[in-house]
């Protein structure tokens, strides 16, 4: 975000855009007459100036200045590689309910996200799935994908506060993601239905 507001929402399909920008105008005048008048007789002289300056100063960050998601039936429709597919299935806006704007760039940032996980768990050689574990897979969910969105929507423009804001704040959601998806897990295993795989093998080892 290169100004604060709310993003734009590009749905389509009839749908109004939602959304804010700003633009902000500064416009001064300043102005100096004289006037010199000799009257004799039936006759006057006159003659004199003016002096006028104008500035005009406008900040106009564009329309996607609070930014911008665009959303398509991309993800929604029968075969997202025939474009003719979206006539009849798909619509944009299951794409917002799905929250997937942008198109393909998604799948990027989807690899991105899934990476950190899939990292520690590959160190673990997909064996373990304790608590420690899924922990440590939450914050790298987080970290890892940092780079990507640091260069992809413009993190490099923020101030180095607010960039450690956000870096602690990813730490933190990504730690409860991992607590939160490690207790559902558990859940899920108790029934009995994960017996055959190592996350349910790796509660029965902790019972």
């Amino acid at each position: 975000q290169t100004q604060k507001g709310l993003p734009e929402f590009n749905i389509g399909e009839s749908v109004p855009t939602l959304g804010s920008r700003q633009n902000r105008l500064a416009n001064d005048l300043h102005s100096v007459f004289t006037t010199f008048t000799k009257i004799s007789g039936n006759h006057n002289l006159k003659f004199g100036s003016d002096y006028r300056l104008i500035r005009y100063n406008s900040e106009n960050v564009g329309t996607s200045g609070a930014g911008s998601f665009t959303f398509s039936p991309t993800f929604t429709q029968a075969d997202p590689f025939t474009a003719s597919t979206s006539n009849t299935s798909g619509t944009a806006l299951a794409s917002v309910l799905l929250g997937a704007p942008a198109g393909p760039v998604l799948i990027v940032t989807g690899f991105m996200q899934a990476l950190g996980p899939e990292l520690t768990f590959a160190a673990t050689g997909y064996r373990r799935w304790g608590w420690g574990t899924m922990l440590v897979a939450g914050v790298a969910a987080g970290v890892v994908a940092l780079p990507w969105n640091w260069l992809r929507l413009g993190y490099f423009a923020l101030d180095p506060g607010v960039m450690a804001g956000l870096f602690i704040t990813r730490v933190i959601a990504g730690g409860l993601a991992g607590l939160g998806a490690k207790a559902i897990g558990d859940l899920v295993a108790a029934t009995g239905s994960l017996n055959y795989f190592a996350l349910g093998r790796e509660r029965v080892r902790e019972v």
